[in-house]
C-alpha cells in the first residue's frame, strides 16, 4: 500500500502532459481532478526558466495526512540535491 509519493523532475526533464492526464484520471476522485488540472495550468504560467529541480506533484493517502509523510518525501530529495550540489529547486504551494 502506498502511503505517499512525490514526483520530482531533474533539471532538463519534462513530462508528457497527455500521459499525465491519463494517469491522473485513473487515480483521482472526479471532484479533485478539476482542481488538479486548474492548479497545473496556474503553475505552468509561472514556471521559471533555467535549470532547476521541479516538484510537480506530492501527496499522501488522506487517511495518513498529518503524519509527516510529505515532509519526509521533501527532505529526502532535497538532501540528495544539496549533497550533489545541484541547481535550485522550485515548487509552488497551494491548498
Amino acid at each position: 500500500m502506498t502511503r505517499g509519493t512525490a514526483c520530482w523532475l531533474a533539471p532538463g526533464w519534462s513530462f508528457d502532459e497527455e500521459a499525465l492526464r491519463v494517469v491522473l484520471q485513473a487515480g483521482f476522485e472526479p471532484e479533485r481532478l478539476g482542481v488538479d488540472f486548474d492548479f497545473r495550468e496556474q503553475v505552468g504560467s509561472s514556471h521559471p526558466d533555467g535549470d532547476h529541480w521541479h516538484l510537480p506533484g506530492i501527496g499522501a493517502d488522506p487517511s495518513r495526512q498529518g503524519e509527516g509523510l510529505g515532509s519526509l518525501l521533501l527532505a529526502h530529495t532535497l538532501a540528495e540535491v544539496d549533497r550533489a550540489g545541484g541547481p535550485p529547486t522550485w515548487s509552488r504551494r497551494t491548498r
